[in-house]
């Protein structure tokens, strides 16, 4: 008969389920859904509760014998048969709804009076047969503790006891199943002694001893409770797991013994080896554990074979006697180990006097916790001897960090060197072997390594070593000794302070800040500042000492030396500091700043009695007047400051007048000016013109030549170029410079270049910025820029860019200085711009159109596929303007024509039939080229800069165009937009539209400045229905941001700041 079940059921018992249902013996079968299961009811030689998993796992249950032992049972078979039989799937959550129920009224029924009247009368019944067996004969019951060895051919063999109960009255019967024992003796059931003899008996409790009652009642609730616990505590295989065994823990062996060995009716009895007996069980004394016999020059050190050490139960046997041992599972394994060791020698070791000392000093200790050791006189032990007081030494070596051990033992100490040990003369130490090798462990565990007494572990960087010494402190057991090596002497030292200590540098007119510590040389105050500003926690000077730098330093310290990082790269020791940031850390200089003259100074510079120097041969207009003045009270407290004129205001002559003023008071001042290449030949033109006497001289030439004139010139007002710099940047930095100029500032713009960050070296007591277009295209340049002439004022890129427009302009207003000639009422000529629109001609239009579907289909691809599209795109834009330009820029043999270019010949005829002297500029130096061949070819005089053309050929052109030569000088808009004076034009064209208008402001401000007598005209060229119309709406919306950046009625001037507005800019509102 086959059925399809599961396949670990044999076919025996499938067919006996199949006879249960076949015969009618499933009774019933109810779903609880909730729990997913079927409750069943079988008749087999007695009714059992089955419950059916209905989840799918298959975990059934049934109280009968076989499902105990097996996990499964002819019952619980039956139920599934009958479900199939039914075509119910036992899976609820397949099986059809509403869920299968047998009988099928079942759940309608309603108990009846009569039914619980009945159960009612079985109860009594049953109470009543059982208080009738009151006065029958008590039970011998016989508690047999078997020994078996776990695991017997492996060093972790572990000796267990598992209880088998006789019982019976004349002649006891082994108990075949501890599980229908137990339940029946919990339920007062009858059980039968023996199946060979019908005899049964009641297990109730007036068939027991009282106290044999008391033990029985403990296992059963712990049979039923943890014996599957315990078994698996134990290691316990499942092979020696039967029904007639119960394996024993501590407690319930315990709890046994207490009958031990035997009362009036029980008797407890050990089986070791299988042979009963009852050896004497001493809860008080030791065992002995190892024997010495003197044998001449040597020792006999005998271990008692028949010795069994028995860890779970805290039991030792010597083939006597029990002893129990109130000792740690750690101990008994440590002894066992030994007995191992032992076993190999046939538990006699012969020994030298000198092995059986150090044998005895490393296990004697342990033994004698516990044990005794017989002729243990036969040995001396040191006097002074006491218990092991454990050391740790920590030490900290940059990336590892060390421990060592030093074991002290009452008077004497051990440890890795020999000349710090002190061990007796003579006698023995016993020593705590568990405690030290526990400690090692300890460490071990934590990833040191160990070598002897010493144990080290590697970290990744010097502050991850001091981190892992703050976690091992942690964890350090409360009775070890800790102490330090030399160099972590200070390192829970607070009484050390980082002192420090400001004074006046004359020379450079700065603050000197040096800082002191008490035991540290200046070499090691730099390394504590470097470790600083890498905003580490500790340091580790080069005399190996380590520092706790939250313990040296206060927070005032700690927050002043984060913004002077911020205004020099790297802070030493002894470093100058501008005047200025003084007034942001008074507090912690411990100084008295007098704020409001500093107020009075910076906000108001202006003096009725001020005079300029004999040295400047200028008469200076109010407002350049007033720069002056601004620029020296900058100075006095060696602030930065950015000169923002609109172009043609006279910057160049501010500045000169400002050094003319310096070098009246310090005539030994160092000075370097730079600017674009382009102009540094006029600032030389502009000192001799309005400062002869000041010593200014350009650094031009060769890397040879350059360091030729530094060396000949060393107290000059040196102009050179960035160029120049960049490449010299060694010599320069070299030299302190009292004062540096930057002109055309904002070709500083970019912190990320190889330039700003040679520039942001230069040690320098003030810098000045001079530019018109401060702004060009984000408020993130602006930041770099103001980060260069000021360092520290401002904060940190990422919280200046989310500021308000309105409170950037607060913060840099006292230090940014902008007029325009409207606001200054400069009586300049008119100028007038105008857009004068384009056409595109028809082959021109043809070739723009073709360019520009080739952008567009572009863009519309896959832009992930090419790595470069963005790079290709400005490309493209580039060449859609150069054919707005003129085709010919990109198509060498065009030879139609371009509508912007046509236009630009009937403009420039009108200029010049009406005498008008012209600029015009160009990005595309091709396009000035094209330019330059059509003025030839009409007899048309004219120059021409490119950035290829010499310093010294532009000057001799722009002095010439301005003394009348020529009538149109052709430029290249980045090569000739700043830094030159062309007044001698008074038309300007633009001939092609840059992205940024402040270059174009700069190109129109060379005609339209300073000493320019007619109004100036300016023509935008602009191709309609092009890319450039777009441009010029990107030229409105950054024009909006400069507007709103510096507003006219605010940046002018700082007066209308209040003296709480300043100290809120300095950072000083807690001053």
């Amino acid at each position: 008969m086959g059925e399809d079940m599961r396949w670990s059921i044999p076919n025996k018992m499938i067919m006996e389920a199949r006879e249960l249902v076949d015969q009618g013996r499933v009774l019933k079968v109810i779903p609880n859904e909730d729990k997913h299961i079927w409750r069943s009811e079988v008749i087999d030689d007695k009714k059992y509760e089955v419950i059916l998993d209905g989840t799918g796992k298959e975990e059934d249950i049934c109280h009968c014998p076989i499902w105990q032992q097996k996990s499964y049972c002819p019952h619980t078979t039956a139920v599934e048969l009958f479900l199939k039989d039914h075509e119910v799937v036992r899976s609820m959550k397949y099986s059809k709804h509403p869920l299968f129920c047998y009988p099928d009224n079942i759940m309608d029924q309603h108990p009846s009076i009569q039914g619980l009247l009945e159960n009612y009368r079985h109860r009594i019944c049953r109470h009543e047969s059982i208080n009738n067996l009151a006065e029958v004969e008590q039970l011998k019951v016989i508690f047999e503790l078997h020994e078996e060895t776990v695991y017997p051919f492996q060093l972790t063999n572990e000796r267990l006891f598992y209880l088998r109960i006789k019982l019976g009255f004349d002649h006891c019967y082994y108990v075949q199943d501890l599980s229908d024992f137990f339940q029946k003796f919990g339920e007062e059931e009858a059980y039968h002694l023996s199946s060979r003899h019908d005899q049964r008996v009641w297990l109730i409790k007036t068939a027991f001893e009282e106290k044999v009652y008391g033990v029985l009642k403990q296992l059963e609730s712990a049979y039923h409770l943890s014996s599957q616990s315990i078994t698996e505590g134990m290691n316990i295989p499942l092979s020696h797991q039967n029904s007639q065994r119960f394996y024993l823990d501590a407690v319930h062996l315990r709890e046994i013994l207490t009958l031990y060995p035997e009362t009036e009716t029980s008797q407890v009895v050990f089986m070791l080896d299988e042979q009963p007996g009852t050896p004497e069980l001493k809860t008080k004394g030791r065992p002995v554990l190892l024997e010495l016999q003197k044998e001449g020059d040597s020792f006999l050190v005998i271990m008692n074979p028949l010795m069994r050490l028995y860890k779970h139960y805290q039991l030792i046997y010597d083939g006597k006697e029990f002893y129990r041992v109130h000792a740690s599972i750690q101990y008994f394994e440590d002894l066992q180990a030994l007995q191992i060791l032992f076993a190999d020698h046939n538990y006699k070791w012969l020994m030298t006097e000198k092995e059986t000392q150090e044998f005895i000093s490393y296990f004697g200790y342990q033994i004698l916790a516990h044990g005794l050791i017989n002729n243990v006189v036969l040995l001396k032990f040191a006097d002074g001897m006491g218990p092991l007081n454990l050391e740790a030494v920590i030490d900290v070596k940059q990336e590892k960090l060390l421990v060592t051990f030093i074991y002290h033992y009452g008077e004497y100490c051990l440890t890795q060197q020999a000349k710090k040990t002190h061990e007796p003369s003579d006698g023995i130490i016993l020593r705590d072997l568990f405690s030290e090798e526990y400690a090692a462990h300890f460490l071990e565990k934590l990833g040191f390594n160990r070598k002897g007494l010493q144990f080290s572990r590697r970290f990744s960087d010097f502050n991850e070593t001091m981190l892992g010494l703050d976690h091992l402190l942690n964890l350090i057991p409360d009775e070890w000794q800790v102490t330090y090596s030399k160099a972590l002497s200070y390192w829970q030292d607070k009484s050390s302070q980082f002192k420090m200590q400001v004074e006046p540098n004359p020379g450079h007119r700065l603050l000197k800040i040096a800082f002191t510590m008490d035991d540290v040389n200046d070499e090691q105050v730099n390394q504590i500042l470097q470790a600083i500003s890498k905003d580490q926690s500790y340091v580790q000077l080069d005399d190996g000492k380590i520092i706790n730098l939250k313990n040296i330093i206060t927070p005032q310290q700690n927050t002043m030396l984060k913004q002077l990082r911020q205004h020099m790269k790297s802070f030493k020791n002894g470093a100058s500091l501008p005047a200025y940031q003084a007034l942001k850390f008074a507090d912690a200089l411990g100084q008295t700043v007098d704020f409001e003259q500093f107020y009075e100074d910076i906000i108001h510079p202006n003096r009725s009695d001020y005079q300029t120097s004999p040295q400047l041969k200028a008469e200076l207009a109010d407002y350049q007047s007033y720069a002056v003045q601004w620029l020296n009270q900058l100075s006095k407290y060696n602030l930065g400051g950015l000169l923002a004129d609109e172009m043609g205001l006279g910057k160049t002559v501010q500045a000169i007048g400002f050094l003319a003023d310096y070098y009246d008071q310090l005539p030994e001042a160092k000075v370097l000016i730079l600017a674009p290449a382009s102009v540094i030949y006029n600032w030389r033109s502009e000192f001799h013109r309005f400062a002869p006497t000041l010593p200014a001289i350009v650094i031009d030439g060769n890397a040879e030549e350059r360091e030729k004139i530094r060396q000949e010139h060393p107290h000059s007002i040196w102009i050179s170029s960035y160029y120049s710099y960049r490449n010299d940047c060694e010599a320069y930095q070299k030299d302190f410079f009292d004062i540096l100029i930057l002109d055309e500032a904002q070709a500083l713009k970019n912190e990320q270049t190889i330039l700003y960050q040679t520039m942001a070296e230069q040690s320098a007591g003030m810098r000045i910025g001079l530019s018109g277009t401060p702004l060009e295209n984000n408020l993130s340049e602006f930041w770099a820029l103001m980060q260069m002439i000021l360092p520290g004022l401002l904060p940190s890129k990422r919280d200046f860019q989310n500021l308000p427009v309105a409170t950037i302009r607060t913060l840099v207003s006292p230090f940014v200085l902008r007029r325009t000639k409207e606001e200054v009422a400069l009586e300049l000529p008119n100028k007038s711009v105008h857009n004068q629109l384009a056409s595109l001609e028809t082959d021109q239009k043809a070739i723009y159109l073709a360019y520009l579907k080739d952008i567009q289909e572009r863009l519309n691809g896959d832009a992930g596929s090419k790595k470069n599209l963005h790079l290709e795109m400005l490309s493209a834009i580039t060449r859609l303007r150069q054919i707005c330009c003129h085709p010919a820029l990109i198509k060498e043999d065009y030879q139609g024509k371009s509508g912007k270019f046509e236009y630009f010949k009937q403009l420039l005829e009108n200029a010049l039939d009406n005498k008008r002297r012209v600029l015009v500029f160009s990005q595309f130096t091709s396009m000035l080229s094209i330019i330059k061949k059509y003025l030839d070819e009409q007899g048309i005089s004219s120059f021409i800069i490119e950035g290829k053309t010499k310093k010294k050929e532009r000057q001799r052109q722009v002095t010439a165009f301005n003394n009348g030569e020529g009538s149109v000088f052709l430029i290249s808009l980045r090569a000739g937009g700043v830094g030159i004076n062309l007044t001698g034009a008074d038309t300007v064209f633009l001939y092609d539209l840059w992205w940024n208008p402040s270059v174009e402001e700069q190109a129109i401000g060379r005609a339209h400045r300073i000493g320019q007598t007619k109004d100036v005209q300016v023509y935008r060229l602009i191709t309609e229905g092009t890319i450039e119309e777009r441009i010029a709406e990107l030229q409105e919306e950054k024009r909006q941001l400069f507007d709103e950046l510096f507003n006219e009625e605010e940046m002018g001037q700082a007066s209308h700041l209040s003296i709480d507005d300043l100290r809120f800019i300095l950072d000083l509102s807690n001053s």
